[in-house]
């Protein structure tokens, strides 16, 4: 006897739907729903996994996961997105964006230890192009911020910034330091125009460029900016490139307001312009100081030379007495101003300094050398009427007299450059113009 087998029953079908219509059988509905996208979290877990395989010691790379192309794919798709969400404007994204380069960066030195092995080649490639990309656009974002400060100077303060350069006489009245134009110090933040908020988007870019291993391209991006940057304030501030040529031209009244105006404008940039452009290379590069030691000390150098060539080409132009005291003056101020670094990047730069110091200090002993040699060969033959103080006697105590107000530098000029006018030049250190 047959049995016709019991109907399906669509009570539970019709319950939940509302209509009569069947639930489609369990691998169909499973193939109609989409599969839920990984978060970004859950797939830098995945490649934390890889990571760990692939860090193991095996003569044959592992198989690469899908993971690491979805890493891959979520970072081009922040760096597309870039524009309408730039660094600094989310900060958990720029921190998710960071720890996505640090994974790419790690399984592509991983990727690079395979290299001999063929199957490696498309993602080592493909890894490694992803992150060149990725640096770029902070790279860029780097300058854009460092550029920032050149572009929008606090021209407010300029005037009350600049420092007021004095005319001192080189002979003929009394010497006063009170006298000379002292700088006016304000707060170095003005000169350096960061909002905290650009300093820390700064901070954490060069950290990520320098972890990533991109430490040659964020220093030269630093370096040039900022040396730009204080050029472009010494240049606001009236301070001017003055070739040799210029300087052996000019008239001595003329050249007296430049000396002048180099000493207020050394002692402004050491006081003033180093200690802000420190403070900010120390914010910048916090998690690395020795990056930060290194890129003060080029750039201070750098800026430095600028005073430097003027001095050594005031040592040698013609020589005077009326010459002496300014000359002097400028050893006192290189001599006198705290070297903005200590440490062993700075050798150099004490190096040049001390060769400054020198061609002022024997064009000094020769002045005076040579004032002497003029009065013993002055025999006094011309008559003076009324027997009045004889007119050399008259100048030679007055110069004696202005030169004791400088009796401890001319000591100091005798004691250490005296030798090297009688011919021991040895360890004498050497100035850029006589290494040219």
């Amino acid at each position: 006897m047959d049995h016709n087998p019991p109907e399906k029953s669509t009570s539970l079908s019709r319950n939940v739907n509302g209509a009569g219509h069947e639930h489609p059988p369990a691998e169909e509905a499973n193939e109609a729903s989409p599969v839920p996208e990984l978060s970004l979290l859950q797939v830098l877990e995945d490649v934390d996994g890889f990571l760990e395989t692939l860090s193991k010691p095996n003569d044959n790379p592992p198989e690469v996961p899908g993971c690491v192309e979805l890493l891959l794919k979520m970072v081009e798709k922040k760096m597309a997105n870039y524009d309408s969400n730039k660094f600094g404007h989310n900060p958990e994204e720029d921190s998710s964006f960071f720890e996505c380069l640090t994974r790419i960066s790690r399984f592509t030195n991983l990727f690079s230890e395979f290299t001999s092995n063929p199957i490696i080649d498309a993602p080592l490639n493909r890894s490694s192009t992803v992150l060149h990309l990725s640096v770029s656009l902070l790279d860029i974002e780097f300058r854009t911020i460092l550029e920032s400060c050149i572009r929008n100077p606090n021209q407010n303060n300029s005037d009350s910034r600049t420092p007021k350069a004095s005319k001192q006489p080189s002979f003929g009245s009394h010497r006063q330091d009170s006298d000379r134009g002292e700088p006016e110090t304000t707060q170095d933040e003005d000169f350096l125009a960061y909002s905290q908020e650009s300093i820390s988007n700064m901070n954490k870019i060069a950290t990520a460029m320098i972890s990533l291993g991109y430490e040659r391209e964020c220093c030269m991006a630093y370096n040039m900016m900022r040396r730009n940057a204080f050029n472009n304030e010494l240049d606001k501030l009236g301070f001017s490139n003055t070739s040799i040529e210029d300087v052996q031209k000019m008239n001595w009244e003329t050249l007296e307001g430049e000396i002048a105006a180099w000493i207020d404008f050394l002692r402004y940039c050491y006081s003033v312009l180093f200690a802000g452009e420190q403070k900010l290379c120390n914010f910048v590069f916090s998690e690395y100081p020795s990056v930060s030691q290194r890129l003060f000390s080029d750039l201070a150098l750098a800026v430095t030379a600028r005073f430097l060539i003027f001095a050594e080409a005031v040592a040698l132009t013609k020589r005077s007495a009326e010459k002496l005291f300014k000359f002097l003056d400028m050893y006192e101020t290189l001599r006198d101003v705290t070297p903005p670094t200590d440490n062993t990047h700075s050798s150099e730069l004490k190096y040049e300094t001390c060769a400054a110091k020198s061609l002022l200090g024997e064009a000094a002993i020769s002045i005076f050398c040579d004032l002497e040699n003029s009065i013993r060969k002055d025999h006094g033959k011309t008559p003076v009427p009324s027997g009045a103080v004889h007119p050399l006697t008259r100048y030679t105590m007055n110069y004696l007299k202005y030169a004791c107000e400088y009796k401890n530098t001319l000591e100091q000029v005798f004691h250490k450059h005296r030798k090297t006018e009688e011919g021991d030049a040895g360890g004498k250190p050497i100035s850029r113009m006589q290494r040219s």
